[in-house]
């Protein structure tokens, strides 16, 4: 069994982030999305997954001022920090396991919870239904769950020596159930920084009750 915390801690340290498969310089539209969104600058968005992303980079610049970047890697979290230099000290940063529901009695409730490239690693059901259980833990009624997950039409079936799950909008619509609507969906295309292509589907839903 893989252990994930090794294995993505082994990844942040096996080249530059900006060489790695998912690295943006700008991270749209998961950019766009989130400014759409969020209500105020106050609102609290959750990054899950956060790795080293440069989002975070934007969304201060952008003065949004509360920010929980949460990577099971501690080695891509402090890659960030580094990065970031005195502007770290906007953010709230924690090396957590988003399966992990010990983890998440630590987590506030989020008004924009955000996932690009994490979700579509979870292939067993019961990782599944954590991750929707730890989701539906904290993010608040109402609030807004922000998705980029591989698409049915990318051709790759693994990503970093990790099997991968692929989604359409019928999927990722049984995966949340009833307590979410769906506001919006597209098909991106992205290339990586070794130029090969994959095809992202992106997604908004909004909780209901």
């Amino acid at each position: 069994m893989v252990d994930s915390r090794e294995h993505w801690d082994n990844r942040y340290s096996s080249a530059p982030y900006s060489d790695l498969g998912w690295y943006e310089e700008v991270p749209e539209p998961s950019l766009s999305l989130i400014l759409q969104l969020l209500k105020s600058k106050e609102e609290v968005l959750l990054l899950c997954g956060a790795g080293a992303t440069t989002l975070v980079d934007h969304l201060l610049e952008h003065r949004v001022k509360n920010v929980m970047a949460m990577d099971i890697s501690r080695k891509a979290l402090d890659l960030m920090k580094v990065r970031l230099g005195e502007r770290a000290a906007n953010v709230r940063f924690k090396a957590m396991d988003v399966l992990s529901a010990m983890d998440f009695k630590e987590v506030p409730e989020v008004d924009v919870w955000h996932d690009r490239a994490v979700l579509h690693f979870f292939t067993e059901e019961w990782q599944m239904e954590r991750y929707v259980e730890n989701l539906n833990a904290v993010l608040k009624v109402g609030g807004y769950f922000v998705a980029g997950v591989f698409s049915q039409k990318c051709k790759a079936i693994m990503c970093s020596g990790l099997q991968i799950k692929r989604y359409d909008v019928g999927a990722m619509k049984k995966l949340l159930g009833s307590k979410y609507e769906l506001l919006y969906n597209k098909e991106e295309l992205y290339y990586m920084p070794s130029g090969d292509e994959r095809q992202y589907l992106y997604t908004v839903f909004r909780r209901v009750f």
